[in-house]
């Protein structure tokens, strides 16, 4: 929609500019509706006399009588207009309507009504109006256009469009039906035609820039972005700064990535008007998108020096400050907000994540339990909390506490994970097994429940168990890069099915390729297999990955004793045991090298 005030003091026709998809029915703002209604009272200077859109009838003869009824409407006529511009609109319309009773034959008077009826969403009683209009005065230009407004409000856009065009056809230079019937074309699916009647609009009014914004939306919403970009420069040309087409144009420049195009709109914006908050926000969301958080953070403190009650503006720099690790900057903008709005709870998670990653582990703790059992961030507290108590050495009371809850509320399947991880901890692994069977009594797919059960099974030694599990994950997910390793591993382990196991190995690496475990176990399978030259490439990537993994190190130096090459094989085994004293395996395979 134009900008009332733009509008207004470019003189452009006063219709609904619609973009998107061309079906969001729009009214004129009222504003907007009396600004015409105010300009037409000039067509009123004396009872009688019609307005400059009636040329073709016949004026009848002044008689100057002060109580006529013509006179009367004439002064209800004014009341109307004043009561317009106190925002009293109901009551511009009571006045309106004694001014046509006064003077039913009126052309002005029932247009006016009609409109103003049109304005305030009655559009029953303005089609009756427009529908009398038309049956006594067939070539009104303004008759047919109120009608085809009426119909293009309704979405009648078949019948909309023959009012329209006759419109233009009884007054080509009605900027407002060619603009409304470029619309209706579009919104019927017919671009060239729409395209063509916003052209020949422009042709008739080069200055047009209401035809140049519906032809830049049109072409916008029909992907031809080259055309779009062009009409909106064009308007930005003649109006620079005008902020429907800056909005509009830096969200298109945003669709195509073109970020860099769309900071320069709204930084030149801002550089004419530096107190416009909400584009300096728009550009911080820009600048995040593309993480020049420094940046970001510089224009958000603008922002808040002059509007420091922003209370968005400051969660926006406390989360930057979180990401890039500036804490306590973090924690005091959170804080500022809490102060203002105690029960934000979204910024009170925020807050007790700065301090956890903070090593505040007391203070964190009371700041999650802050959060109300109501709030749907109370499974997330949760999940905080259990960790804070077992990083503070109270694994008792961080397993209560999700024992208390799990069953009742609504958790994610991550949290049962949590609790048997917990008993894991302390070795209980039965217990842990029965934790992650109560979370797939509720979520009987969740294939990381799934695989957690898997890796339980196996420090229970019940490999096989395991095996099955992870068979069942990848007929849920083919894709499961953890799964296909287990399979594969275990099956190098106990030199099985070596030839499938290299073939779930290296759909694995080539699923999560930056995974040192992995690796290992492609490595390990061509080490099986005796491809001992491709086996050592990959455990030498393995050690990249993971160099302070003993297992890793072990099957390095194997693979090096496999290929003759003692040093290297001494090397890795004297590291492995570095990281793992008393490991008699290692131990041995140091005696066959020599120590």
């Amino acid at each position: 929609m134009i900008n009332s005030q733009f509008a207004y003091r470019r003189k452009l026709p006063l219709i609904p500019i619609q973009s998107l998809k061309f079906d969001i029915q729009n009214r004129l703002p009222r504003a907007l509706f009396f600004i015409l209604f105010l300009a037409l009272a000039g067509c009123v200077s004396r009872p009688g006399a019609t307005a400059s859109f009636d040329s073709g009838y016949e004026p009848k003869p002044y008689v100057s009588r002060i109580d006529d009824d013509r006179s009367q409407a004439l002064y209800h006529f004014g009341v109307a207009r004043l009561r317009a511009m106190d925002g009293d609109f109901h009551g511009a319309l009571t006045s309106l309507e004694r001014a046509v009773a006064l003077d039913p034959d009126s052309f002005f008077l029932r247009l006016s009504l009609a409109r103003l009826h049109l304005d305030l969403g009655a559009d029953e009683e303005a089609m009756t109006i427009a529908e009398r209009l038309l049956i006594l005065h067939p070539e009104s230009a303004q008759a047919h256009l109120l009608m085809g407004t009426l119909l293009f409000n309704a979405g009648l856009d078949e019948e909309a469009a023959g009012y329209l065009r006759r419109t233009i056809e009884l007054d080509p230079d009605e900027e407002s039906a060619w603009l409304h019937l470029g619309i209706v074309y579009a919104r019927l699916g017919e671009f060239s035609r729409s395209s063509e009647t916003l052209r020949a609009l422009l042709d008739r009014h080069p200055d047009s820039l209401a035809a140049e914004l519906t032809l830049a939306r049109l072409y916008r919403e029909t992907g031809l972005l080259v055309l779009a970009e062009h009409y909106y420069l064009l308007i930005l040309d003649k109006e620079p700064g005008f902020e429907p087409v800056v909005l509009e144009l830096a969200g298109l420049y945003e669709s195509t990535g073109e970020i860099d195009k769309a900071i320069a709109l709204y930084g030149d914006m801002l550089a004419n008007d530096p107190d416009h908050h909400e584009v300096r926000h728009y550009l911080v969301r820009l600048l995040i998108l593309q993480e020049r958080l420094g940046e970001a953070r510089e224009e958000l403190y603008r922002l808040v020096e002059e509007h420091p009650d922003d209370l968005e503006a400051w969660r926006r720099i406390g989360l930057i400050h979180l990401e890039m690790h500036e804490w306590e900057a973090a924690n005091e903008a959170f804080a500022l907000i809490l102060k203002a709005d105690p029960g934000n709870e979204q910024v009170r998670y925020y807050l007790g994540t700065s301090l956890e990653r903070q090593g505040q582990w007391q203070e964190a703790l009371r700041t999650f339990g802050e959060i109300p059992a109501d709030s749907h961030l109370y499974p997330d507290a949760l999940a905080h909390r259990s960790y804070l108590y077992h990083r503070l050495d109270r694994r008792d009371e961080a397993i209560a506490l999700l024992e208390s809850h799990l069953d009742v509320m609504t958790v994610r399947p991550a949290l049962y994970s949590f609790l048997a991880s917990l008993h894991e901890t302390g070795g209980a692994y039965e217990s842990a097994r029965q934790v992650l069977e109560r979370g797939l009594a509720r979520f009987p797919e969740d294939v990381e429940l799934l695989y957690h059960k898997g890796l339980v099974f196996e420090q229970m030694e019940r490999r096989d168990d395991a095996l099955v599990l992870m068979d069942r994950i990848l007929r849920l997910d083919p894709k499961h890069p953890e799964a296909l390793n287990y399979i594969a591993y275990t099956w190098a382990e106990r030199g099985e099915n070596l030839e499938e196991a290299l073939g779930m190995a290296l759909e694995a690496v080539a699923l999560k390729a930056d995974a040192g475990h992995i690796i290992d176990t492609l490595g390990w399978i061509y080490f099986r297999l005796g491809r001992f030259e491709e086996a050592r490439v990959q455990l030498e990537k393995a050690v990249k990955h993971l160099p302070d993994d003993p297992l890793v190190r072990q099957h390095l130096g194997e693979i090096y004793l496999a290929l003759g090459d003692d040093d290297h094989a001494r090397e890795a085994f004297e590291k492995a045991l570095e990281l793992d004293p008393g490991n008699e395996e290692v131990l041995e395979l140091l005696e066959r090298v020599g120590r």
